[in-house]
């Protein structure tokens, strides 16, 4: 159904999460609360976006989002978010299908996804390492029949992300020396590295969102999300669960960020549904919280760079200080959905490429539409 200010979410929606991961433990459960709020006419997405919703109780359900920001290539495209479903294929062409009709409806030929409302959001398809931890919060995390299932349904991929894991101790023994010199050298052009503090963070948060346009414009399905918004999903409740240690900033010659990587513990065993005691994402603290974790796993999540500053080496940098700063608490490492092809992704694979490293990669998916 095309969505308006006086939908609501049904609750056969949240059902079919529930049900495609009844008996999995690490599976992370969505929040409804959070899901509704998304979908609240005063989200800034609907100043110029437009959404669809539909579920088939039981079997599958799907969400669909126009924004005149986000496109494939030149072209306007409309996104597919939200999806769940059990492994009935005759459904998800149902689905699916009456999904493309409303995209036609609108004007576009072109569909991608699966991405919910922006990249700010969980986005990207699981393609691997299915049964292989990390499953950390914000993964993406799906079972392997969805992969067969967008094949099926004529989807091709168009975008790969990967995601590195490996031994701090062993990184930094490996890249020591290259990336000292990496950083003196930078350090020369009048570049600082410090710890991120959450009180750095929320003192230039305004700042901070500004510089989010510049930093990810080119992601797909890109638009910039409102400052208020953006307080939400990365202000102060949030940034309360980063490692402060182990988060770098690197400010340029006149004291302004350049480039960041926000660091947090995987707090996926406090947060899955076979947690016990489970808490919920807004309710972790790092100083509260860290002690409740056995063999912790610190994961760079959040990576930036302004465009000006991407050669000289500020990710690897990044990285390296990060692994350093985590020894005393955490024997692995690892950076996060990186998207394949860029400089970032080049550079982690160097930092990574010890033999007992190892990757999850995730997948876009899309595919134009035949005219009716």
């Amino acid at each position: 159904m095309e969505w308006t200010a006086d939908s609501k979410i049904p609750e056969d929606f949240f059902a079919i999460p529930r049900l495609v991961y009844a008996d999995d433990r690490v599976w992370i459960p969505e929040q409804p609360v959070d899901v509704a709020a998304l979908f609240h006419p005063r989200h800034s997405f609907f100043e110029l976006g437009q959404a669809w919703v539909d579920v088939i109780p039981g079997k599958a359900r799907l969400a669909g989002f126009i924004h005149p920001d986000a496109k494939v290539g030149d072209e306007p495209a409309a996104y597919f978010g939200y999806w769940e479903g059990v492994d009935d294929l005759a459904a998800q062409f149902e689905i699916f299908g009456r999904f493309e009709a409303w995209a036609r409806s609108k004007g576009v030929s072109q569909v991608m996804g699966p991405i919910n409302f922006r990249t700010h959001y969980s986005y990207r398809l699981r393609l691997d390492h299915f049964d292989t931890p990390p499953f950390y919060p914000g993964e993406p995390y799906n079972p392997a029949y969805y992969l067969k299932l967008m094949q099926a349904l004529r989807y091709e991929q168009n975008g790969l992300y990967h995601s590195w894991f490996g031994d701090a101790a062993e990184i930094i023994a490996a890249t020591k020396d290259a990336l000292e010199r990496v950083m003196a050298r930078a350090e020369s052009h009048g570049l600082r590295f410090m710890p991120l503090t959450p009180q750095y963070w929320n003192d230039n948060i305004e700042a901070l969102h500004e510089d989010t346009r510049a930093i990810f414009g080119d992601n797909p399905g890109f638009s910039q999300i409102s400052l208020a918004e953006f307080k939400k999903l990365l202000g102060s409740e949030r940034i309360a669960a980063m490692d402060p240690r182990c988060s770098v900033i690197t400010l340029g010659k006149d004291g302004r960020m350049v480039a960041f990587m926000l660091c947090f513990p995987d707090w996926a065993p406090l947060l899955n549904q076979g947690a016990s005691p489970r808490f919920l994402p807004g309710q972790l603290r790092y100083d509260e919280h860290f002690r409740l974790l056995k063999n912790p796993l610190l994961l760079g999540k959040t990576v930036g760079v302004m465009p000006a500053y991407r050669r000289l080496g500020l990710f690897e940098i990044m990285c390296y200080l990060t692994a350093k700063a985590s020894l005393d608490d955490y024997a692995h490492v690892g950076t996060v959905l990186i998207r394949a092809g860029g400089l970032s992704a080049s550079r982690a694979g160097k930092v990574f490429s010890l033999p007992g490293c190892y990757t999850h990669d995730y997948g876009l998916f899309g595919r134009t539409l035949e005219p009716v």
